[in-house]
């Protein structure tokens, strides 16, 4: 209700609803103040976040927070309060030197549900869109599954067995509108001898199949994902150590990346090129690729140096 930070019965009823339907977090809206926040069944709910930026001439209509939500690398998602406000005779909101909603974020810090990643999109020829969910198998959760639940209420689920995952990534690999999901696992393999990082692809259209069952690709392999060449083809783009399979030399910290592109059977190298040193995982983020090191940028590589497949590199 308009100004009035407190909860009614009817919004705390819808609440419970949309946690009981699957919401992770709930944001409200309209009072034109900000609101109180809870925790119900475990999930973060903000009554109202107030106003950004308006017009109005109430003093308490001028300040109003924004929620900072992050989910960790435990799957955890953590949610914080940042006030601000808009100044007399300003139109420019100002974050707070205070912290003026320490209550909130108190009660907020100890909800923190566990997120279970998912991805949306057309895994199959009916041409549905179906949830792609990441569940981990007991507490320990070295091993995951991938569940394929349909969107449209009534629709049954797939599920693959159980493996060491990575990394997920779904992905259209010959343009034909159905995504194939590409797995990072941590696999034994007997071409190396060893249990390391393999790519893997596989697809649920007819039913769960691997698509292409990995290797470490041309040389050991740090980290690896999908991106789009200019063309807005996918490139495979992995992170590899400068050793080869032959000289093996676990604390080399010289990379190398390459570039690899579906043929249908398999991946065909392209293009290579040095990474930077003692650089540890690759992400592609708007268009450019970024080596990483714990975290930290230590590289980045614009679309065009993917090379689109159409310059002097590997065949």
């Amino acid at each position: 209700r308009e100004l009035l930070p407190v909860t009614t019965g009817r919004m705390q009823r819808l609440a419970e609803q949309y946690v009981a339907a699957g919401a992770d977090v709930v944001v409200g809206t309209h009072p034109h103040v900000p609101g109180t926040v809870a925790c119900v069944a475990g999930k973060p709910i903000v009554w109202s976040l107030g106003n950004f930026l308006f017009d109005q001439k109430y003093e308490e209509t001028k300040r109003g927070a924004v929620l900072d939500c992050a989910i960790g690398n435990n799957d955890k998602l953590k949610c914080t309060l940042v006030g601000h406000a808009t100044p007399r005779s300003s139109y420019l909101p100002q974050a707070l030197s205070d912290d003026p909603y320490r209550a909130e974020n108190m009660v907020l810090s100890a909800c923190t549900p566990e997120v279970a990643p998912t991805w949306s999109g057309t895994f199959t020829n009916d041409q549905r869109e179906d949830t792609l969910v990441l569940k981990k198998a007991g507490a320990a959760g070295a091993l995951s599954y991938l569940e394929l639940a349909g969107m449209a209420i009534g629709k049954g689920t797939a599920r693959m067995p159980l493996m060491p995952i990575l990394k997920v990534q779904p992905v259209d690999l010959n343009g034909d509108g159905i995504q194939e999901i590409m797995l990072l696992q941590d696999i034994y393999s007997s071409f190396d001898g060893e249990t390391a990082k393999r790519v893997y692809l596989y697809s649920m259209d007819g039913g769960f199949h691997a698509l292409w069952r990995g290797s470490a690709l041309s040389r050991p392999l740090l980290d690896a994902t999908f991106a789009e060449d200019y063309d807005g083809k996918p490139v495979l783009v992995a992170l590899h150590s400068a050793v080869s399979f032959l000289a093996r030399n676990p604390d080399c910290a010289e990379r190398t990346v390459m570039f690899y592109r579906w043929n249908g059977f398999g991946f065909s190298g392209i293009k290579e090129m040095p990474g930077a040193s003692n650089s540890d995982s690759v992400v592609y983020v708007k268009g450019t690729l970024r080596l990483l090191q714990q975290g930290r940028v230590m590289q980045g590589i614009p679309v065009e140096e993917m090379d689109g497949g159409r310059s002097k590199g590997y065949q």
